[in-house]
């Protein structure tokens, strides 16, 4: 899978959101509305996933 040689720690968690989000903007370019639940506990991860975005694309709940 996609993140399967990730782990827990604190590294690999900011890696699956990176890379979560990066796939997900693939698909936003691709006119699909993408929604995505994770566990991404680091206000930074999400804020770091929010800039791959365009204003408007990201919305988090």
């Amino acid at each position: 899978g996609l993140n399967k040689d990730l782990g827990f720690t604190k590294e690999d968690r900011a890696e699956n959101v990176r890379r979560v989000a990066e796939v997900s903007k693939l698909m936003v370019d691709a006119g699909l509305v993408v929604i995505v639940a994770l566990v991404s506990p680091f206000k930074v991860d999400r804020d770091h996933a929010r800039e791959i975005f365009d204003s408007g694309e990201f919305i988090e709940v």
